[in-house]
């Protein structure tokens, strides 16, 4: 998951893990993340590269379902942003159940 927040140039990489509970009745997703890498946007420096330099990176990721939250202002991430993109990416996400 790539994070950034205009007008900042700066794109913090988050590697996440999604998983089911299971309650009474209901079922719960949960999702993890780990901050694996931060870049720096530019013209050259473009998400897609920025996904090829992961990939390269990270020789376990061999093609990692990337998903970009971009926002025009600047939150607080780990009180605002992050809980926020964490909803989004469970909504975009299908994990058969």
């Amino acid at each position: 998951m790539l994070i950034n927040e205009k007008p900042r140039t700066d794109v913090r990489v988050y590697r996440y893990q999604i998983t089911l509970f299971e309650g009474p009745g209901e079922k719960y997703r949960g999702v993890h993340t780990t901050l694996i890498d931060q870049f720096e946007k530019s013209i050259v420096s473009t998400y897609e590269q920025i996904k090829l330099d992961l990939i390269r990176k990270h020789k376990e990721l061999p093609n990692p379902a990337t998903y970009l939250v971009n926002t025009k202002f600047a939150f607080p991430l780990n009180e605002t942003l992050l809980p926020v993109a964490k909803r989004l990416l469970v909504k975009k996400v299908n994990i058969a159940e």
